[in-house]
């Protein structure tokens, strides 16, 4: 046997080792990470989360819908962040989360991103006078969220 064949699932027992481990190993470490690395911030005015690694520093994660993104017919080429998350600029390292209608995306912008040469007026609805960051999507990191189970 060489050394791939041990860790292998089609070798003698390793089914059943799987099925009998596989899914409680991974439960166990993600109900750790839950409870250990990711905390709900407890300020409603700064980031949503706020993840913690051991020897790094905490990073700040913001998280919105974009209601649009995701929709059937819809093409998206940027996004569009309110000028009143401008105050997360006090987390340098802070990320915005940004989740598609269908939660089936995400997408990942860097803090630094949100500079005065991208402020845009989006009046809308709820907001007649409306001025947002316009992040074109290219310059953001595009994950896929529907291969997650809850």
């Amino acid at each position: 046997m060489n050394k791939w064949e041990k860790f292998s699932r089609t070798g003698p027992g390793a089914q059943e080792c799987f099925e009998a481990f596989d899914s409680k190993v991974k439960n166990k470490v993600l109900n750790y990470i839950k409870k250990k690395c990711i905390k709900e911030n407890p300020d409603n005015y700064g980031p949503d989360l706020v993840l913690k690694l051991p020897n790094r520093e905490p990073l700040p994660i913001e998280v919105q819908i974009d209601t649009y993104w995701g929709r059937e017919g819809y093409s998206i080429q940027r996004f569009l962040i309110p000028l009143r998350k401008e105050r997360l600029k006090e987390y340098p390292n802070c990320q915005i989360w940004i989740v598609s209608h269908d939660l089936s995306m995400g997408a990942i912008i860097p803090v630094n991103k949100l500079t005065d040469d991208r402020k845009v007026f989006t009046p809308n609805k709820y907001r007649p006078d409306e001025i947002s960051f316009s992040i074109p999507i290219n310059e953001c990191r595009i994950f896929s969220l529907s291969t997650l189970q809850e």
